[in-house]
């Protein structure tokens, strides 16, 4: 009996792992992840209320109208006088149980949600059994511009607003954010400055730049190289430039400094004397000591863009909820893994592994 029952259970258990895989693999179909704009189809109904978006649906021939249905397919959720000051871009992942977990994503400088990173990761987080929204910065990924109020280091409040619409729109789900880059700066500072981060079960941020004033020996060089990815993020809102009057003087920016003294600081005279307080201002490393959601910050020690000198060593301290992660290699937002790499990656899999950790956490607490 007592073989018959431990063969019974053994079969049961090899069962609930196959229909979980199946299930995992069945959404990750259906989210279509690599042909998409990265993430948001919705099995509930969701009207889009006035005054507060429109949907633009990336299906051709659909008919979509004002609310997001059960499709298979991708839909954009565009806020513009909802948000602060317009412009932001939001969108859903695949939904299906409201058990199932929802890891909220931030891309990188310029970034968006076609970012091989971003899209690499949603289709294992998929697999792992989670589902992802990614939240698209105003100006970014082909999102023009419909005011100057422009997405940069500083500026924690429009992931504040999308984070809070998609805390109150699905109230039981656990919630998990990772930020990339610019993006892990970003979540960095607002975990640490936001009161109002108790729905937020763990966090990760991988190659973050935990003090802008702290640079790397080549970031001279590094500085170059990124203005010149500005390109298509300065043709896309070309026409706000031109009515701002500085279209000359941002196509002309050779460096970070002097795109931000032509686009930036000058609206911002309030709250920035200079480029040099506006790093310290938007530094998260002066906010790390603040964190109480336990997250788990990833840096390469070659990384030549985010310097991880400048990482908060320190903030044991002063018990923050932070956990620094430093490997030999990786540079910046590499981390790839294998002899030939290709869609392996170090930093999705310590992501989800570091969620997959609370996952269990809360269940044997509960």
């Amino acid at each position: 009996n007592s073989s018959s029952s431990s063969s019974n259970s053994s079969s049961n258990s090899i069962l609930n792992k196959n229909k979980t895989k199946k299930d995992n693999e069945d959404r990750v179909k259906k989210a279509n992840v690599p042909n998409n704009d990265g993430i948001f189809s919705d099995d509930e109904q969701d009207e889009v209320k006035d005054g507060e978006g429109h949907i633009e649906c990336e299906e051709k021939g659909c008919d979509c109208g004002d609310t997001v249905s059960e499709q298979d397919h991708v839909h954009k959720v565009i806020f513009q006088s909802g948000m602060p000051k317009g412009g932001v871009v939001m969108g859903r992942a695949p939904i299906g149980d409201s058990s199932v977990p929802l890891i909220f994503v931030l891309h990188g400088v310029r970034g968006n949600t076609l970012e091989s990173y971003i899209q690499i990761f949603l289709r294992k987080a998929l697999k792992r059994g989670y589902d992802v929204v990614v939240f698209n910065a105003r100006g970014c990924g082909g999102i023009p511009l419909t005011t100057p109020e422009m997405f940069h280091a500083s500026r924690t409040m429009d992931m504040h607003e999308a984070l809070q619409y998609v805390t109150s729109k699905y109230p039981n789900r656990q919630i998990f954010c990772l930020g990339f880059s610019l993006g892990g700066s970003l979540l960095s500072k607002y975990l640490g400055q936001h009161d109002d981060t108790d729905r937020i079960k763990a966090a990760v941020v991988i190659s973050p730049n935990w003090n802008y004033n702290n640079s790397h020996w080549l970031w001279p060089l590094w500085d170059r190289i990124i203005m010149k990815s500005f390109g298509h993020y300065i043709n896309d809102n070309e026409h706000v430039f031109m009515d701002m009057g500085i279209d000359e003087h941002v196509r002309n920016a050779a460096t970070v400094k002097e795109f931000h003294e032509s686009a930036i600081l000058p609206f911002h005279k309030d709250k920035y004397d200079n480029f040099n307080d506006f790093n310290t201002k938007a530094s998260p490393i002066h906010h790390a000591h603040a964190i109480t959601v336990p997250t788990l910050g990833v840096m390469a020690v070659d990384d030549p863009v985010c310097y991880h000198g400048a990482a908060p060593i320190n903030h044991h301290k002063e018990k923050s909820g932070l956990v620094l992660a430093f490997t030999r290699t990786g540079g910046h937002l590499g981390f790839t893994e294998g002899l030939i790499p290709r869609s392996n990656s170090f930093m999705e899999r310590v992501a989800l592994d570091w969620f997959d950790s609370l996952v269990s956490f809360e269940k044997t607490t509960h």
